[in-house]
């Protein structure tokens, strides 16, 4: 049995003791990297909502596959570029990453998370942040930007480029084991303790350039932010050289 597993902690946050069940682990379901708006809200709300699901039959797969299909649907709202879609797209986009951070609390609470799980889940976060930007490239082609469309390829490239340079680090495919994986996850420190996460950011992003009726700025960002994130990225990547690390304790050929 895992530590933790079938008690409730000490540590766990405000109000859990109201909506706890025995069996979940409250503790174990906070996240210990804290993003910038993963701590100013998504967490803050996430957290006390995947204590009382967790209480439920509903699985984390669930979670994730509901999320998926919010933030596909916002970005098609996104496209359509009249004003009230653009805002519930905004809203949607902000709901489908709240449910992001739900579906590892609630893995967390029950002790479900998998290598598999985990892998599944930056997919999918990978496919609904795409479809968002494609989303908001095309409302704002809709909306009188002709460069929206250009726009809107070189965004894609850089926010795919980044992560597919993101997938040369191991611990890229898995939670972190050591405060070295958190900065190859998340390079960009807000302050010594908070960093700046993508998902979230796009998130919030993707909500102010919708309600401002603006949504090729946030994808002109992405494009113009793209190429240096993904060189920060490399230099850190042969910096650290995070492949030699592993190769130190190889697992023996059967």
């Amino acid at each position: 049995m895992e530590p933790g597993h079938g008690q409730i902690t000490s540590t766990d946050p405000p109000g859990a003791d109201t909506m706890m069940a025995p069996g979940l682990d409250a503790a174990h379901a906070q996240k210990k990297i804290k993003t910038l708006f993963g701590w100013l809200l998504f967490r803050r709300v996430s957290l006390p909502l995947s204590l009382l699901v967790a209480r439920t039959p509903v699985r984390p797969w669930q979670i994730t596959a509901l999320g998926l299909g919010l933030g596909l649907g916002a970005g098609a709202l996104l496209g359509y570029a009249t004003y009230p879609a653009l805002v519930v797209g905004g809203v949607l986009a902000l709901i489908a990453k709240l449910l992001d951070a739900m579906d590892g609390e609630v893995a967390r609470a029950k002790h479900l998370e998998t290598s598999g799980g985990y892998v599944a889940d930056g997919l999918c976060d990978r496919l609904r942040d795409t479809g968002l930007i494609i989303g908001m490239g095309i409302g704002a082609y809709r909306t009188d930007a002709p460069t929206g469309l250009w726009w809107t390829i070189v965004a894609v490239a850089m926010y795919l480029g980044f992560f597919y340079v993101s997938a040369a680090f191991p611990s890229h495919w898995r939670e972190h084991r050591s405060e070295a994986e958190i900065d190859q996850k998340h390079m960009l420190r807000v302050t010594g303790r908070i960093r700046l996460g993508a998902g979230d950011t796009l998130a919030v992003a993707t909500f102010v350039g919708a309600v401002a009726s603006a949504p090729l700025w946030p994808v002109v960002g992405i494009a113009v932010l793209g190429p240096v994130a993904i060189v920060m990225k490399l230099r850190r990547l042969f910096t650290t050289r995070p492949w030699e690390a592993d190769d130190r304790q190889p697992q023996p050929i059967r």
